[in-house]
């Protein structure tokens, strides 16, 4: 995807785009927070029936990023399911997940699996939140079994102009998307 300004380059990697206005460990961040869905529940509906056009019985998932709720269609049998989060509270919650691991991947973006091992990855609602996304998408390329699919999906929430006037070098995903979505022409009502 391109900007449609032919004299303007898209340099998303200028200055430092993955630093963030508080550096502190996200563990302590996230203890202090009540966990809630992001979206509501149109957006939760539409996401699963898009996961619904990838996913197949027996499939062995990665829900990266995995907090207590699912966006997985509930009609898939025998799926093997291993949700990565960082509160070790809410993973229970997630019912599809057959394994669970706590890890931050802000601390360290290797993902503590082998190669080839899954036939999906999702990350629902929360690569805006990554600091290093670069080395977890080659982490992901790594474990995705060949012709493997990444599912990634994101609220426009954190997509807001006075966040990337007042801080443009602290939320990397805002002025990526600020980059890509502004110069675009959108239909009436865009999903």
């Amino acid at each position: 995807m391109q900007t449609l300004f032919a004299s303007r380059t898209t340099d998303f990697f200028q200055g430092m785009p993955f630093l963030r206005k508080i550096e502190d460990d996200d563990a302590i961040f996230y203890d202090a927070v009540d966990t809630k869905t992001p979206v509501d529940q149109v957006a939760i509906e539409q996401l699963t029936h898009f996961h619904e056009q990838y996913l197949r019985d027996n499939m062995s998932i990665l829900d990266l990023m995995s907090g207590p709720d699912s966006y997985l269609p509930e009609n898939l049998k025998s799926l093997e399911v291993t949700g990565l989060g960082l509160k070790e509270q809410d993973l229970p919650a997630n019912a599809p997940l057959n394994h669970s691991v706590i890890h931050d991947l802000n601390q360290n973006p290797e993902l503590p699996f082998q190669d080839q091992l899954f036939d999906v990855v999702t990350c629902a609602f929360s690569v805006e939140y990554m600091t290093q996304p670069i080395a977890v998408f080659q982490q992901v390329s790594r474990i995705l079994k060949p012709g493997g699919v990444f599912l990634v999906s994101f609220s426009d929430s954190r997509i807001n102009l006075n966040l990337f006037i007042l801080n443009p070098f602290g939320d990397w995903f805002a002025i990526m998307m600020i980059h890509l979505l502004l110069p675009m022409h959108f239909p009436a009502r865009c999903l």
